[in-house]
């Protein structure tokens, strides 16, 4: 990190970074320090620094270059459990498409995480209004004030908007790769793009007692490709062969029966 985008008091008349600053930012996973960019990492620092117990901070910034909002959500971890999939269903109910993910926990339990959306109710920019409604609703999720399957009950105008069939014949398919990563047992999902499906997939995944490091969301046509690099609850990659099977069957059997389902269903 350039000490010269950080606040200009952090950095010292050397261009150092005091050692409490160094220490914070050793406590990032890697992919955050590497992918994240300097001026980003630094207003990350200062909500940070100022995040209190049971609180919930949801910040939205619309992007015009790219027309699309980011949303990021600080917490610790211990206060929001279940927050990807909480805050991935808070975005779908809102009618947002979640293009894709930064998961990131501090080795101290701070929640770092990102998620780059298309609001297809607005062309062009996105009113300050509508990204705080929406950032309201992510914490309220959170915080247990709402839960998903009611916020989805109150926003079902989304669901009636996408009623036609795939437009391709592809098949579900899940994918888990133990090698590719040092540290994480990687999930591909290839299934058919609808309402709702990231949540019903993360929620599995949180389940089956699974940490989500990083997601990767992409969409082909009607179908997407989703990539979640994921921890056992003792932070290291599933090595049994027996839970890899049931990591897959589960998921698949997941993903058929919601895309069974009736468009503009709940989930639960």
């Amino acid at each position: 990190v350039r000490a010269a985008v950080l606040p200009f008091e952090s950095a010292g008349d050397d261009g150092k970074l005091p050692n409490g600053i160094r220490q914070r930012l050793d406590t990032f996973p890697p992919h955050y320090l590497s992918t994240t960019p300097p001026d980003r990492i630094a207003a990350d620092l200062a909500i940070i620094g100022n995040l209190q117990p049971g609180q919930v901070v949801v910040k939205g910034k619309y992007e015009s270059e790219t027309d699309t909002v980011e949303y990021r959500v600080f917490a610790f971890e211990r206060d929001v459990k279940g927050c990807f999939h909480r805050t991935c269903g808070a975005l779908s109910a809102k009618r947002l498409e979640i293009l894709s993910a930064q998961i990131s926990t501090t080795s101290d339990g701070v929640v770092v995480d990102g998620f780059r959306v298309l609001d297809n109710d607005f062309d062009g920019t996105v009113p300050e209004e509508r990204i705080d409604e929406v950032a309201e609703s992510v914490r309220n999720t959170l915080l247990g004030k709402i839960d998903v399957p009611e916020l989805f009950q109150r926003h079902r105008r989304y669901n009636a908007t996408r009623t036609s069939g795939p437009l391709s014949n592809l098949p579900t398919r899940v994918v888990v790769d133990n090698r590719s990563s040092d540290r994480c047992t990687i999930i591909d999902v290839f299934a058919h793009d609808r309402p709702a499906l990231l949540y019903t997939i993360a929620r599995m995944i949180y389940q089956m007692d699974l940490s989500v490091e990083l997601a990767k969301i992409a969409t082909h046509l009607d179908q997407v490709v989703d990539v979640f690099y994921v921890t056992g609850l003792d932070g290291r990659k599933v090595e049994d062969e027996g839970r890899l099977q049931y990591i897959r069957d589960e998921l698949t059997a997941t993903i058929v029966e919601f895309t069974r389902q009736e468009p503009g269903c709940v989930p639960v």
